[in-house]
């Protein structure tokens, strides 16, 4: 339902014009947090001035407290439906190869580390074996922990006088 409000928003720019309506008023309401209180000690001067009462002396501060809530309130407004209707959520970034990863690294056939002749002036060449023997280690113990990679081989007498593919065929050949 959300997106579907989305989209109309953007496609229509209605979203476009509500944002900058926001942020239009976010802004007004915070010149009149320096506005108000100006504007709150000349009307009571005039007032007083009329009454022939005294006015009390300074500015109120407290006429620009609700200004100030007011325009933060519609800034903040602003700012999540712009991210809501314009930006698009970040994308989750795959981790490196980790050791304890779910799958074999023979089976990637892709690269983990560079090889040691690419760094520029071969500086990370104590890094980079310390890497290969760290990541060797943690795939034998990947491979003795893994139940599933344990089973490997573990069926390999059953079949040892007839071929899977020939099993196969042997028994699809009454299917038709």
């Amino acid at each position: 339902m959300f997106e579907r409000l989305k989209k109309a928003l953007v496609e229509s720019f209605v979203g476009a014009i509500g944002l900058g309506w926001l942020f239009a008023q976010g802004v007004l309401h915070f010149a009149y947090v320096f506005t108000g209180p100006l504007a709150g000690w000349i009307s009571s001067r005039e007032y007083f001035a009329l009454t022939s009462r005294v006015p009390s002396p300074g500015f109120w501060f407290r006429d620009s407290l609700l200004e100030l809530a007011r325009s933060l309130a519609l800034l903040l407004l602003a700012y999540v439906l712009l991210r809501w209707l314009y930006f698009k959520p970040p994308q989750e970034v795959k981790p490196l190869f980790q050791p304890d990863d779910a799958y074999h690294p023979q089976q990637e056939g892709g690269k983990i580390s560079p090889n040691p002749e690419d760094p520029p002036e071969n500086r990370f060449e104590g890094v980079l074996a310390w890497y290969r023997d760290w990541c060797a280690k943690a795939a034998e113990r990947a491979v003795e922990d893994d139940p599933l990679m344990a089973l490997r081989g573990s069926g390999k007498a059953l079949w040892a006088d007839e071929h899977a593919n020939h099993y196969v065929r042997r028994l699809r050949e009454g299917w038709e």
